[in-house]
């Protein structure tokens, strides 16, 4: 019959299961079950030298860093994806903890799962730009509404959004443009303000979030078009 563990109910028969963060294992040991509680190391905490505006000059390396503890003490080794296969000496070494690359022009999407021995994960992602201008990420302001959308990646949280919307050469709203940025919230899958603040022309936004909070972003910015000089 199944049993309850910590509140965890687990089925008869089964070997492993996974339930509020731990891993739950079930073995033989000189022939008594014996239950095994494994929890997973905590989120990636990222450091890198992408600066504030996300966009990396091409021919930059880039280093990110992964910092992931463990509740239990486990070892914990880091497992990247998207990273190039080819860069700087260091650029591609499965297991450890930080990545020094060059990437290539475009958008650039790195993940990182920290796993500890027993095979208990948590992961975190980064999206940056390489471009020789301004022109990743951007829109044309000449609408009411010029949005950008983030897609994001599923079961990765975004922690942090920049928008940096220029002010066009003859425009004055009189603090009437209106830009935000919107997350997308992973209990509900609902839009939400993140951070909104108005302009007369041109604004420059930061938000930060707590893991598991956001898992998409939305940078709109709506412009006054009827004032002007």
């Amino acid at each position: 019959m199944p049993i309850i563990m910590d509140g965890i109910l687990i089925p008869e028969e089964s070997n492993m299961i996974t339930a509020n963060g731990v891993n739950i294992r079930r073995v033989i040991v000189d022939g008594t079950v014996v239950w095994f509680f494994n929890r997973k190391p905590t989120t990636p905490e990222l450091t890198t030298t992408i600066p504030e505006s996300n966009i990396v000059a091409p021919g930059t390396p880039v280093r990110i860093t992964a910092a992931s503890t463990d509740p239990d003490g486990d070892k914990i080794t880091y497992h990247w994806e998207n990273i190039p296969s080819s860069g700087l000496p260091v650029a591609y070494n499965q297991g450890q903890a930080s990545q020094n690359n060059y990437y290539s022009l475009g958008k650039q999407l790195v993940k990182v799962i920290a796993r500890d021995e027993w095979g208990a994960e948590a992961g975190a992602a980064i999206v940056f730009g390489v471009s020789s201008g301004n022109n990743f990420g951007t829109a044309q302001m000449g609408e009411f509404t010029t949005s950008i959308l983030e897609e994001g990646v599923a079961n990765f949280s975004i922690i942090y959004a920049y928008m940096n919307a220029p002010g066009a050469s003859g425009h004055n709203s009189s603090n009437k443009d209106v830009g935000t940025i919107w997350g997308r919230k992973t209990s509900d899958n609902e839009w939400e303000v993140w951070v909104q603040g108005t302009t007369s022309n041109g604004i420059t936004l930061t938000a930060t979030a707590e893991p598991g909070v956001y898992w998409q972003a939305k940078f709109v910015y709506q412009v006054d078009l009827g004032h002007g000089s």
